[in-house]
């Protein structure tokens, strides 16, 4: 053995013509010879008219692509033609603070300017609600708040008050719901909440959860009858995720509201996976904007717009269910009537 002239140990009869042994080759790297030619031929003609017979298949493929990347496209661009289609708001929040701000004459111009034809509202005090759905009865549909304070979301599920309170209230006959409950997953054993879902079952009332998924399996497992209204999506927004749960729960809807941002990319056209599942369960699916501090109401024409623009990139149909139809079937809103004429007094 001897050093090749590379400096590595090899045989020096296997020195190559760039004067460094066989050893430190790439056999890949060397042409075929022989009958190794001959395949090596053989296989690129195979290839070659493999290729050809492909090719309009492959061409086909491309085209079904671009015409699929044209048709999202196109609805990116056209967005905003909803500009005049009357939605229903899922989600609002009507608080003292909002009301010393924005009286009741006012919100109603705000719904009326933005095309919102009715709505669902909670809010601390009660009686703040009370007075908003007491200007357009027809109109604004109100949850039953269990909370005294904004404090109350920390605890009140370990408060053995709250549903005797609830239930004292609900006896006056005006809500349409409870909620919004917040809760996570470890107090899903809460008996508030077993109680709050029973005198949901009670009185034939939704319920509003801002929550984990496991706080709707609680819920369902008790009572598969209640109709839930999941905020926000959940708190794990994915597309895969939403859409085991609204398998599994036949009476499971979901609102959107304070998402809208990720649906859509940096140019504003709606992504991909949100597209897909909107269309699929577009029957599941409502829009809010969440007014849940006082800011909102002053945003409320640019969180409305953002609504509209993705809404406007579905098949109409699908736009139209979730901005308003399952809404209107959930709580009994009139189809006909699409312009906020005669909504409010």
């Amino acid at each position: 053995m001897s050093a090749d002239p590379c400096g590595r140990p090899g045989r020096s009869d296997l020195v190559g013509t760039d004067g460094c042994t066989a050893d430190s080759w790439h056999l890949a790297d060397r042409p075929p010879t022989g009958w190794g030619a001959k395949q090596s031929l053989l296989g690129l003609v195979v290839i070659c008219l493999a290729g050809l017979l492909l090719l309009p298949q492959a061409s086909e493929a491309f085209e079904s692509v671009d015409a699929q990347a044209e048709v999202e496209a196109s609805d990116c661009r056209r967005a905003g033609s909803l500009a005049d289609q009357a939605l229903i708001d899922a989600h609002l929040h009507y608080s003292a603070v909002d009301a010393a701000q924005h009286p009741p004459a006012e919100i109603m111009a705000i719904l009326d300017r933005h095309q919102i034809r009715a709505a669902v509202v909670s809010g601390v005090p009660n009686a703040a609600v009370q007075r908003l759905q007491a200007e357009a009865p027809a109109r604004i549909f109100p949850f039953l708040s269990v909370y005294r304070s904004t404090a109350d979301k920390r605890d009140w599920m370990q408060n053995s008050k709250v549903p005797v309170r609830a239930k004292e209230a609900l006896a006056k006959g005006v809500y349409r719901g409870i909620g919004e409950l917040h809760l996570f997953a470890k107090d899903r054993a809460s008996p508030v909440l077993a109680a709050l879902v029973d005198l949901a079952v009670t009185n034939d009332l939704m319920l509003q959860i801002h929550g984990d998924a496991e706080i709707i399996d609680r819920v369902f497992a008790r009572a598969p009858e209640v109709t839930v209204l999941w905020a926000h999506l959940g708190t794990d927004p994915r597309p895969g995720a939403i859409a085991s749960l609204l398998a599994r729960y036949p009476r499971l809807y979901v609102d959107t509201s304070v998402r809208d941002g990720r649906f859509v990319d940096e140019q504003g056209c709606l992504l991909p996976e949100w597209r897909q599942f909107f269309i699929a369960h577009s029957a599941r699916i409502l829009v809010g904007v969440d007014t849940h501090w006082p800011p909102r109401w002053r945003r409320f024409g640019e969180v409305v717009a953002e609504i509209r623009h993705w809404l406007g990139q579905l098949p109409p149909e699908a736009a139209r269910r979730i901005g308003f139809q399952n809404a209107a079937d959930l709580f009994g809103v009139s189809t006909h009537q699409t312009n906020m004429a005669g909504t409010h007094r």
